[in-house]
């Protein structure tokens, strides 16, 4: 098996084990973080694992990952990661499973906002998406 191929089994892995441990989430991340060259084959398989769940608690604990690569990009170098996530972050919504953890996903996207990780118009426009599930 070669390197690339080994590294793709452990993203998958990583973004297939994530739960709403904080410790867990920031691992993930962390771990997501240094392998921003393949940033492009990250998204997708979040994107991927995301829509495949009908978990929501699961679906949050992406969100959660996804929120930590998007705040942490910068610091890490890789502010270009949080770019190429942002159409993904848009996708997933059209995945969400309706239930109580809305209310806290309407708490992350006002989050980004305040951080400023995404403009106000794409914020907004999340916060938009998600109101159906209100």
């Amino acid at each position: 098996m070669d390197s690339n191929a080994l590294l793709r089994d452990q993203i998958k892995h990583k973004l297939n084990a994530v739960n709403l441990s904080s410790k867990h989430v920031k691992d993930a991340a962390s771990f997501l973080l240094t392998q921003a060259e393949h940033s492009d084959f990250i998204s997708n398989q979040w994107l991927e694992v995301f829509k495949n769940t009908n978990n929501p608690s699961f679906q949050l604990a992406l969100l959660y990952v996804a929120n930590e690569i998007l705040t942490k990009s910068c610091k890490y170098g890789v502010s270009e990661f949080g770019e190429v996530l942002k159409p993904f972050v848009i996708e997933a919504t059209q995945f969400l499973k309706p239930g109580p953890f809305i209310t806290k996903l309407t708490k992350l996207i006002n989050y980004w906002t305040y951080r400023k990780v995404f403009d106000v118009q794409f914020t907004e426009q999340l916060l938009q998406r998600i109101s159906k599930f209100k």
